[in-house]
């Protein structure tokens, strides 16, 4: 069975992996998952950006998948059924594969799990015919429970923490909600941003959606933790919006005439002053969800600047991720899935880096100083 966010798609949480040997812990360390040996197994990345040391093997059918490193970079936690090849459950494991042991037993399926900052607990998806709600585990197995106490769906994404780990930002969705989303994973439709708190307490509703076929969605803390840059579909497009942290001040940052476009944010710059965001403005006649390119907006306002041209070659390029050096995405300048590549967009001048790196939904982690997979 393979994961359904596993594939490239819009909704996957895809980060676009390369660069360190994770027994280097002064470096940045980097996992990925691969199915380079027949089944979708989690793998170090090698320096030179290839494929290193296999850290899960997992049968003929089964996998594991959406690795997530804890604060301190010394545990990784991952959704696996190589076990019994059943819906995943919650696995840990040490960085370098060892200690491993399963968390959870549930007949439901459960994915996107994370640690809390301080590695005490671990957060997680559990979907129960077709209802989805945020469960919490201490991380040595006990205690489990579910988190929020009202009948929602409910979504949330990999590394959702403020940067002071007081709380996190998630979607939810209430079980009444008419079944449209992005894929079947995502549902999206009537979806509201909240944070609460690591101990689940202090629910705050963000966004408030205008019907049932509206929805605010992926919510994209600022470094500073002030500020939240999210989507929303209020106006008729997907635009990048932006507020304060406590939901006040909503303001829209872009604004996409005409034509359907979807425009996602998926980094802030290193000063908070600007949003990067991946958009569909200039592909009018193509799969919005797909062909983009990426963008550069200031959080005050006015004209977003473009950072790549692939679309007018029928390619796109896709960004999900941030590190110390810039912002990552993938791309085809030219539309062939069979030479999808990495690349880099340095935070200063905006010079677009091809990096000989394997795609694939992963995690990074550097040691006292953590770096979000988005």
């Amino acid at each position: 069975m393979r994961h359904p966010v596993s594939a490239l798609v819009i909704g996957a949480v895809v980060s676009l992996v390369g660069a360190v040997n994770a027994q280097e812990e002064s470096a940045e360390l980097r996992v990925i998952v691969s199915s380079h040996a027949g089944p979708e197994d989690i793998y170090v990345v090698n320096p030179d950006g290839s494929l290193g040391r296999r850290l899960t093997h997992s049968p003929e059918g089964r996998g594991s998948w959406v690795p997530s490193f804890s604060r301190d970079c010394r545990r990784i936690v991952y959704a696996s059924n190589a076990d019994d090849g059943g819906p995943a459950s919650i696995y840990v494991m040490n960085v370098d594969g060892s200690d491993r042991r399963q968390l959870t037993h549930h007949d439901g399926f459960e994915h996107q799990p994370v640690f809390s900052p301080d590695g005490s607990h671990v957060f997680f998806l559990r979907t129960v015919e077709e209802r989805q709600n945020i469960w919490v585990i201490n991380a040595d197995g006990s205690g489990q429970r579910r988190l929020l106490k009202s009948a929602q769906e409910s979504l949330f994404f990999l590394d959702p923490w403020s940067p002071d780990g007081s709380g996190f930002v998630f979607l939810a969705t209430p079980v009444s909600a008419p079944r449209v989303g992005i894929q079947p994973v995502v549902q999206v439709a009537g979806a509201d941003l909240y944070v609460v708190s690591s101990d689940g307490s202090n629910v705050h509703r963000l966004t408030t959606v205008q019907d049932a076929t509206t929805a605010n969605f992926l919510g994209l803390w600022s470094r500073d933790g002030s500020r939240i840059a999210f989507m929303s579909d209020r106006d008729g497009n997907w635009e990048v919006w932006v507020m304060e942290a406590n939901g006040q001040h909503q303001r829209q940052l872009t604004h996409t005439d005409g034509a359907s476009a979807v425009n996602g944010p998926v980094a802030w710059s290193p000063d908070d002053q600007h949003v990067f965001f991946s958009s569909s403005r200039d592909a009018p006649d193509k799969n919005p969800w797909i062909f983009t390119d990426i963008y550069v907006i200031n959080v005050e306002g006015g004209q977003p600047r473009r950072l790549t041209h692939t679309l007018e070659a029928g390619g796109f390029a896709r960004a999900f991720s941030w590190d110390a050096d810039g912002v990552r995405g993938f791309w085809s300048p030219d539309g062939d899935l069979q030479k999808v590549g990495a690349f880099r967009l340095t935070w200063d001048d905006y010079v677009v880096q091809p990096l000989d790196e394997p795609i694939g939904h992963g995690a990074s982690c550097t040691p006292d100083k953590t770096e979000g997979d988005r």
